[in-house]
């Protein structure tokens, strides 16, 4: 892209050239559509040096307040050098390419080694990087580690232009997300919200769009499980098609360059469908099948449209006691391949299978699932409680077939609640209040009903 610069009287020029000469007392808002239209991001001021073009920004200073406004940003390669490198990283874990522990590693030595704290040349790498590590942390099942990064990232972007700021306020709310903090995400999505500017197209404001839309819609599919206000999940279904709709015009600007966003936005809408329809999700199954099918690249999506199948098929007998007309062979229906997604698969498999009669092959799901929960981390994790929540899961589909085994699982979902709730101060939204869990698989092992099952509530 050419570098654009003003003249001294205001005049945009590129190469000696000049281009729509504004001489009156412009405002900058005119200016800015003026560089947009162009696809401008960066631009040069009569003696000043380069400065990042504030995109997003609703500014209505005039011209000669421009100074005042934008952020100078080092121009060297090293810069650039440093932001496409965390930028690589962000998007190889985002597709699946590197897992999340290599990572983590990776960003904590590019900070340790390049990203000194008082550069400010580099504050927008800096909340690059730590951006990547607050998702690379909520990956591993670490949400205090993840949030502690966010709040790093949101407070640098108070420095950089408003755009940065959305997309730590959208990081910081699915962490609260994961937290069970419903509130206080909601509140970050709303401020999210407030910077994207509904009339402008350009890439980086569709880019926004989708990630803060798809944010929210997420947030309130959830904070809709189980609740008396169904306005929640039809909001959630609206944001969640919106930034579908937004995947589908970045994909469109982007003619093969890169991984396709539509898959992964169409995999959040049907997981509305599995958690809210189940019944009826087998034709928005369908539909996101064959986004991922035409476009997903590194079948990321994929994998998780696999584990919301199954998703789909649990919801539908934890709710309406069971499954689903569209389920005919559970072959039919595929795997994950491993982790998390596998795991929680695993867990709504074997409920199935225990629905079905089948004892052993309930069991053996079970355990299988608890294996990959507790494999290969250290220390308590948010995958510790989808430990506990399957074991307690075990339990309750498992008593009426195998009631030592059914008790076994008890004991190791009572276990599992205890330690989560001892190590771990983020237990305590209400999805994951230990006291409501404690409470069911103590009733459950005595063979006791309670008023509430918590499993309503909870997307896991």
């Amino acid at each position: 892209m050419p570098v654009f610069q003003f003249a001294a009287s205001g005049t945009l020029g590129s190469g000696g050239s000049s281009l729509a000469p504004h001489r009156d007392a412009e405002t900058l808002s005119q200016k800015e559509t003026l560089l947009r239209s162009f696809g401008v991001k960066q631009v040069i001021l009569p003696g000043g040096g380069p400065t990042r073009w504030p995109c997003g920004e609703d500014l209505t200073l005039r011209i000669e307040d421009l100074f005042a406004r934008l952020t100078p940003v080092a121009q060297s390669d090293a810069h650039d050098a440093l932001l496409q490198k965390v930028s690589q990283h962000a998007e190889a874990m985002h597709r699946g390419h590197q897992p999340a522990e290599l990572v983590e590693r990776l960003i904590r030595k590019t900070i340790a080694d390049s990203l000194p704290d008082n550069d400010s040349r580099l504050t927008d790498v800096r909340a690059e990087a730590l951006l990547t590590l607050s998702a690379a942390m909520s990956h591993l099942g670490r949400p205090l580690e993840a949030r502690d990064a966010s709040r790093q990232a949101l407070e640098l972007a108070q420095r950089l232009p408003s755009s940065w700021r959305g997309l730590a306020l959208a990081r910081s709310a699915v962490i609260l997300q994961d937290l069970g903090e419903y509130e206080a995400a909601m509140e970050n999505c709303e401020q999210a919200l407030s910077v994207i500017h509904p009339f402008q197209q350009d890439l980086e404001s569709l880019e926004l769009d989708m990630k803060v839309s798809g944010t929210k819609g997420q947030l309130l599919t959830y904070w809709g499980l189980g609740g008396p206000d169904p306005s929640r999940s039809l909001e959630a279904l609206r944001l969640l098609e919106h930034a579908r709709q937004c995947a589908q015009k970045i994909d469109a600007r982007r003619r093969h360059l890169g991984e396709p966003e539509e898959p992964r936005n169409a995999a959040y809408l049907f997981l509305w469908h599995a958690l809210h329809a189940p019944g009826q999700a087998a034709e928005a199954w369908q539909n996101a099948w064959a986004a991922a099918e035409k476009l997903d690249l590194s079948r990321t999506s994929q994998q998780y449209l696999l584990r919301h199948r199954w998703l789909a098929v649990y919801r539908s007998m934890l709710v309406e006691g069971k499954a689903p007309g569209w389920m005919h062979d559970a072959e039919d229906l595929g795997m994950p391949g491993s982790g998390w997604l596998f795991g929680t698969a695993l867990k709504y498999r074997g409920t199935w299978h225990a629905f079905e009669g089948r004892a052993q092959a309930a069991s053996d799901d079970f355990d299988n699932a608890v294996r990959q929960f507790r494999h290969n981390h250290e220390g308590i994790s948010l995958f510790d409680f989808f430990a506990a929540t399957t074991s307690l899961q075990a339990g309750e589909s498992l008593q009426p077939l195998d009631p030592d085994r059914s008790a076994a699982f008890f004991q190791q979902a009572l276990a599992l609640f205890e330690q989560c709730e001892v190590h771990q101060s983020w237990f305590s939204g209400r999805p994951f209040a230990g006291s409501i869990w404690k409470e069911r698989t103590r009733a459950r092992m005595a063979g006791r009903e309670c008023m509430e099952n918590p499993q309503l509530h909870y997307p896991y």
